[in-house]
C-alpha cells in the first residue's frame, strides 16, 4: 500500500509561492479576455481573444509540468470579431468554445485537443446557421464527452441552444433548450461521467430575469426549461454550476429583491431529477454581487463574491466542508473603490485560490488570497499584477495537488497583453518510484525515483530504509543484514521547500 504523507520533520511546511508573472501573447497585438485551466497533472492552458490591425483570433498556450511556457497556437480563422473563449478540461480532455464573425452572424465554434499529441482540432461551428449566437459554455468529462450551451436569438426572441458530442464522435446538431423569450445570457453547464448534463442561464419575458435551467439525461434527451429563481429586475443576475461529486450540481447567483442584492443558491439532485428550492447559504451585510463558485469531488467548496457597503467594495468568501453548512463569510480583500471579477479555484483538499481585480488611485490590479485547509485562515491579499497600468479580468485553475496558475489581461502602454502567474503550494510528483517490497539478508535491493514539480526544480531527494541508515539520489541500493518487516520512506523537496513523501513496507527474509 501506498501512503502520501507529510515530511518528518518539526519545521512547518513551506509556504505557497507565488512566481513572478510573464506575457504569454504575441507583442504588438490586443489580447483580452482569458480563460485558464490546470489538468490533474498539471499541464496549465490558456486561450484568450487576439486582435492584430482589426484581425481577432482566438489563442491559446500551454505549459506542460517543469517545463517552459510554449509559444501561441492559433485555434480559430481570423475574423473581424471573436469574443467569450472557454476552456474545460477532465483528466486528458481539453474542449475550448467561442463566438466568431462569420460575416453575417455571430456564430459559436468549438476545438478539442488530442490527449496524446496535445494538437487542437480543426475549428467546428455549433450553432444554428443565420442566427446570432454568443457567450458558449462548454464541459467535458473524462472520457471526453463534450457539452456546450449558449444564447441565440432568431425570429421568435430570444432562447438557449446546445450541442453534445461523445467520446468516439461528431458534433450532434444544435438543440433548442428555450426559445421566445425576450432575452437570455449567462449560460453554464456541466457534464457529469455519465454524460449526464446540467445548463442554466438567465432569462426574461419581459417581467424580471430568472435562473433557468434544462438537464439532458444519460438517454441524450434534455428536459424542458423551469426557472429555478424568483425575479430580478436588474438583469444582473448570472448563475454558476458546480459538479458535486455525488453527482448532485449546485447553482450560485446574486438577485436582487427590492434594494438589495444578496447570494442565492439550489442544488439540482441527480437522483430525483429536480432543484432545490432557492435559499440563502450566508447571511451578509450589504450587496453581494458577482458570486463565483468552487466544488471539489469530495464536497469542499468556496464562494467569493463583491460586497457593496457604504465603506466601498471589498471581496467576500464561504467555505463549506463537506457535509457541513457554508460558513460566514470573511474578508479577503481591504475596501476600495472597485474590486472587480472575483474568480475562486479549489484542489482536491478543498485548499482554495481567490483572484480578482481592485482599483485604487484609478489603476486596476489583480490580487489574490489563498487559504489551506483545514482550519487555516486566508492569507493576507497581494497584489500580483505589475504597477502603473490596468491588469483585468484574471482567472486562476488548480491542479489536484494544489499547484495552479492564474491569468489576466494588462495594458503595457501599447496594448493589452495576456499575463500569466504560477502558484506552487504542493511538493514534487513522484514518477517511476521503486521500492522494493521484499528483499533477502544480504541481498542488495535498489531504490529510485524520478521526481518533477511543477513549478521550480528538485532540491533534495532523502531515503530512509527503516534500519537506522539512509541514503540519497535519484536511484541508491541498500543491503539489509537482518530479516524483518521495515518502512522505506522518501522525501523530495523543491526549490521552495516543499516535501513530498512516500512510505513503504519493504519485508526482508533470512
Amino acid at each position: 500500500m501506498l501512503f502520501v504523507v507529510a515530511a518528518a520533520s518539526a519545521a512547518a511546511p513551506a509556504p505557497p509561492r507565488w512566481l513572478s508573472p510573464r506575457a504569454l501573447s504575441s507583442a504588438g497585438a490586443d489580447a483580452v479576455i482569458p480563460d485558464v485551466a490546470v489538468d490533474p497533472k498539471g499541464n496549465a492552458i490558456v486561450v484568450w481573444a487576439q486582435s492584430k490591425q482589426s484581425s481577432w483570433t482566438v489563442e491559446s498556450v500551454e505549459r506542460p509540468p517543469g517545463g517552459p511556457w510554449e509559444g501561441p497556437r492559433v485555434l480559430s480563422k481570423a475574423a473581424s470579431q471573436v469574443a467569450s473563449p472557454q476552456l474545460a478540461v477532465a483528466g486528458t480532455r481539453v474542449a475550448a468554445v467561442w463566438d466568431r464573425f462569420d460575416g453575417k452572424n455571430l456564430i459559436v465554434q468549438a476545438a478539442s485537443r488530442d490527449p496524446a499529441t496535445r494538437v487542437w482540432s480543426s475549428p467546428v461551428a455549433l450553432s444554428t446557421s443565420g442566427r446570432d449566437a454568443q457567450t458558449p459554455r462548454v464541459a467535458v468529462n473524462s472520457r471526453g464527452d463534450t457539452v456546450a450551451v449558449w444564447a441565440s436569438v432568431g425570429f421568435q426572441g430570444w432562447g438557449i441552444q446546445a450541442a453534445f458530442k461523445t467520446a468516439t464522435g461528431a458534433w450532434g446538431p444544435p438543440e433548442q433548450l428555450e426559445s421566445g423569450q425576450v432575452g437570455t445570457s449567462a449560460p453554464d453547464v456541466t457534464l457529469d461521467e455519465t454524460g449526464r448534463a446540467v445548463a442554466v442561464w438567465a432569462a426574461t419575458a419581459g417581467t424580471g430575469w430568472r435562473v433557468h435551467s434544462s438537464a439532458r439525461s444519460v438517454a441524450g434527451t434534455w428536459s424542458k426549461a423551469v426557472a429555478v429563481s424568483g425575479p430580478d429586475a436588474t438583469g444582473a443576475i448570472t448563475p454558476q454550476l458546480a459538479l458535486e461529486g455525488t453527482g448532485d450540481v449546485l447553482a450560485v447567483w446574486s438577485r436582487a429583491v427590492g434594494t438589495v442584492v444578496s447570494v442565492e443558491s439550489s442544488t439540482f439532485s441527480g437522483a430525483q431529477g429536480v432543484w432545490s428550492a432557492p435559499a440563502k447559504p450566508f447571511s451578509v451585510q450589504g450587496d453581494a454581487l458577482a458570486p463565483s463558485v468552487a466544488v471539489n469531488r469530495r464536497g469542499d467548496g468556496v464562494i467569493v463574491w463583491t460586497s457593496s457597503n457604504s465603506s466601498g467594495l471589498a471581496v467576500m468568501a464561504s467555505i463549506r466542508r463537506p457535509g457541513q453548512v457554508w460558513g460566514a463569510p470573511t474578508p479577503l480583500s481591504k475596501a476600495a473603490g472597485g474590486p472587480l471579477t472575483p474568480h475562486v479555484a479549489v484542489d482536491s483538499h478543498g485548499d482554495a485560490v481567490a483572484v480578482w481585480t481592485r482599483s485604487t488611485g484609478g489603476v486596476s490590479r489583480v490580487q489574490a488570497s489563498s487559504r489551506l485547509a483545514p482550519g487555516v485562515a486566508w492569507t493576507a491579499q497581494r497584489t500580483l499584477s505589475g504597477a502603473g497600468a490596468d491588469a483585468l479580468t484574471p482567472q486562476v485553475a488548480l491542479d489536484d495537488g494544489g499547484d495552479g496558475v492564474v491569468a489576466w489581461a494588462r495594458y503595457d502602454g501599447r496594448s493589452f497583453v495576456i499575463q500569466g502567474d504560477g502558484y506552487d503550494a504542493s511538493g514534487p510528483a513522484l514518477g517511476k518510484l521503486t521500492i522494493p517490497v521484499s528483499g533477502s539478508v544480504g541481498q542488495r535491493v535498489t531504490f529510485s525515483v524520478t521526481p518533477k514539480d511543477v513549478w521550480t526544480t528538485i532540491g533534495t531527494i532523502r531515503w530512509t530504509f527503516g534500519d537506522g541508515t539512509a541514503g540519497s539520489g535519484r536511484a541508491t541500493g541498500h543491503v539489509y543484514t537482518r530479516a524483518g518487516r521495515y518502512t522505506a520512506r522518501v522525501t523530495v523537496t523543491d526549490a521552495f521547500g516543499h516535501v513530498t513523501t512516500v512510505r513503504r513496507a519493504v519485508v526482508i527474509a533470512a
